[in-house]
């Protein structure tokens, strides 16, 4: 690790030019400018989804990055103002990206996987499921409002699980009876920091946090609700939120390929998804758009 450039000179066309040319993939930057960092991906996320010469890929790196770096700040103080806010501009984003994509013929699996890492964490978990649940729905033709306030809700899927002490989240092996009943709780602590901020969040939005770990037959939680008393934007978040969870890696076990998700799945989550929310989910992962 060494300095490529001082703080005072600007990041130009002719430097990134030597940077590519170096073989270098990574850059680090200093604590105190994440700010401005920060502010520099704003930057780029707005011009970059704008820019009609730049390719598919790159405007999702951009998006992917901003929304991940926005997440992170969410999770580390939810009681900080303006978070739905954030996250609705994060949304407006993801859902601008998925319309400029429809000439990409590539199927939706393989534009996703080039962008989603499938390294679990809290956060980049939550940016998983909402392209996987916002990019679903529109497959299944749900209209802006509906794809605006799912998106919203699972983005923001996860928030609760910031209160969960960090001892049991981040625990490497299994969980205790007591640990686990203590992340149980997050779905109905989402709701109460989602209520707390006093900004204004659609009803349907809050449906998503509080009952993606819900299950048809009553087995899931916070409430074991059944059948129709789960949402239908519940009943999506359930299966893209499994989906995700199961195909990345963490840190008590590796990431099963999707074709082993799907059929787990299929087998042993017999009545308790969605049938044909989760039938059309494979049919988009295979769909060219």
């Amino acid at each position: 690790c060494r300095l490529f450039l001082a703080r005072s000179l600007p990041f130009e066309a002719q430097i990134r030019k030597k940077l590519e040319e170096s073989g270098a993939d990574t850059l680090f930057i200093h604590g105190q400018d994440r700010d401005k960092y920060r502010r520099y991906l704003e930057a780029c996320l707005e011009l970059g989804l704008l820019d009609r010469d730049l390719v598919m890929n790159e405007k999702g790196r951009i998006l992917y990055t901003e929304a991940n770096e926005t997440l992170e700040d969410i999770f580390k103080d939810p009681r900080r103002g303006g978070i739905i806010k954030k996250a609705a501009g994060i949304v407006e984003e993801v859902l601008r990206f998925l319309f400029s994509a429809a000439e990409d013929e590539r199927p939706f699996r393989e534009r996703l996987a080039g962008l989603l890492t499938n390294h679990h964490h809290v956060y980049t978990h939550s940016v998983n499921v909402c392209l996987y649940g916002v990019a679903l729905a529109h497959f299944m033709g749900w209209n802006s409002t509906d794809l605006y306030e799912l998106g919203l809700g699972l983005l923001m899927h996860d928030v609760g699980k910031s209160w969960i002490p960090p001892s049991i989240l981040e625990k490497p092996g299994a969980l205790s009876p007591e640990e686990w009943e203590v992340v149980k709780q997050h779905p109905s602590w989402g709701v109460d920091i989602l209520r707390g901020s006093g900004e204004s969040i659609p009803r349907r939005s809050y449906q998503v946090v509080e009952q993606h770990h819900e299950k048809l037959d009553g087995s899931g939680y916070p409430h074991r609700l059944k059948a129709e008393e789960i949402h239908t934007f519940g009943r999506l978040a359930a299966v893209v939120d499994i989906y995700d969870a199961m195909t990345c890696t963490r840190s008590h076990r590796q990431a099963l390929t999707p074709f082993e998700t799907l059929k787990k799945i299929g087998t042993e989550m017999a009545g308790q998804l969605d049938r044909e929310i989760l039938k059309s989910f494979i049919l988009f992962l295979g769909s060219p758009g």
